[in-house]
């Protein structure tokens, strides 16, 4: 049996238009590549981390979601799209949630609405610096600007 790759995604709270098609062809490229070894590592949030979970779980692609103690921006359907997880505990920030799920990554994806620097003040941007700080490989993505 292989050995697993851990491959984590993290990305804009709204979607857009063409976000499916672009991570729809990121996550075939990684399914051809890994095959069954992929893991695919979400955090159970509306936007990104849900049109992933979808994606790669249609793919047959394992799906692991890191679950936020705060519930408000999570997706009412992400126990649906995972084949495992795990939920924060109840005094945890975004911030451990990031964390955990970049420390059993072996890359990162970053995937951002645009490229200026405000982009970097939002959750995205926090899960990419803290990749950064770990070493762990990160592949910036950049969403259709002109949406």
């Amino acid at each position: 049996m292989l050995e697993e790759v851990h491959i984590a995604f993290t990305g804009p709270s709204q979607r857009c238009v063409n976000d499916s098609m672009m991570l729809r062809a990121l996550l075939t490229e990684i399914h051809l590549e890994f095959g069954s070894s992929a893991v695919i590592r979400t955090g159970a949030c509306i936007g990104t981390d849900a049109l992933v979970a979808r994606i790669a779980t249609r793919q047959q692609l394992h799906v692991f979601t890191i679950v936020p103690a705060y519930r408000g921006k999570v997706d009412v359907e992400w126990q649906q799209w995972c084949a495992s997880y795990h939920e924060m505990l109840e005094e945890t920030s975004f911030r451990d949630r990031n964390t955990y799920m970049v420390q059993g990554a072996d890359y990162v994806f970053a995937c951002f609405r645009n490229r200026s620097p405000e982009a970097l003040q939002t959750g995205e941007g926090m899960t990419y610096r803290i990749a950064q700080r770990m070493g762990i490989p990160t592949i910036c993505v950049y969403f259709n600007e002109s949406e």
